[in-house]
């Protein structure tokens, strides 16, 4: 296991075990938006990564972010625990880990489905009905269009991949045909 997702693991468990499954779901969507500025802002990113900035500067920017984006007292508190322990660039990681855990005690499972174009209404319900029998479990689905998979489906979801997408089907008969 990498040395971030075990900081991220030792962070995500001391959080879910102190805070109700309320106060977490609220945190997640609250470290997505922090999460998400950070990765999207090159000039924020910087106050993060580069050595040039100091933990003040850091601290300053988390003061502006969490009046910007009404951050609850824990999140704020939470994030600048981070950058003290000089862990900001594990906070992705922390997400994704504690993500997992929420889902898990809600009994869901989180699904990736990759799609060459939209699908319409009777095929989503269709989708989720059959991921949700398949995984024995309640499916959030995100969906991702991606036209160079040329037609089928790629589902990622509670650690398979069912990959019946075009591309995937002619990359599986050129690596059987190069085996001979």
């Amino acid at each position: 296991m990498k040395k971030h997702s075990k900081v991220a693991k030792r962070y995500a468990q001391t959080l879910f075990g102190s805070l109700g499954i309320d106060d977490i779901e609220k945190l997640i969507l609250e470290l997505s938006l922090v999460n998400m500025l950070i990765e999207r802002d090159r000039s924020l990113r910087a106050v993060f990564s580069s050595p040039m900035f100091f933990e003040k500067d850091q601290l300053d920017a988390i003061d502006l972010i969490a009046v910007e984006l009404k951050l609850t007292k824990l999140c704020k508190g939470f994030v600048l625990n981070v950058i003290k322990k000089k862990d900001i660039d594990k906070i992705s990681d922390i997400l994704a880990m504690l993500t997992r855990f929420y889902l898990s005690a809600k009994n869901m499972v989180r699904a990736v489905v990759i799609t060459s174009a939209r699908l319409d209404e009777q095929r989503h319900k269709r989708l989720r009905d059959s991921l949700r029998a398949q995984l024995n479990k309640e499916v959030e689905i995100e969906y991702v269009i991606d036209p160079s998979i040329m037609g089928g489906i790629v589902v990622k979801a509670g650690g398979y991949v069912f990959d019946v997408s075009l591309k995937g089907q002619l990359a599986k008969l050129r690596e059987a045909l190069l085996k001979g």
